[in-house]
């Protein structure tokens, strides 16, 4: 049903993900997400479980440019 409608499939894991990269992006703290995660190591935070959308990028270019009169 899903694979028909064109939705790829999602695990526990893509909505980790997405959880912990909202988190960073929302400005909590890297080492609470990192407490919270369960993580050892905030390199595993990072590097691992953090991704950028587009969206995320376009915010920045946005704030860059009225920050910078660019």
């Amino acid at each position: 049903m899903i694979e028909d409608a064109g939705i790829p499939p999602i695990t526990i894991h893509d909505l980790r993900r997405t959880g912990i990269s909202r988190a960073l992006v929302g400005n909590m703290p890297s080492a609470v997400v990192q407490k919270l995660a369960g993580h050892k190591s905030i390199t595993t935070t990072m590097r691992r479980y953090t991704e950028v959308s587009k969206r995320d990028l376009r915010d920045a270019v946005t704030k860059y440019r009225k920050a910078t009169g660019g």
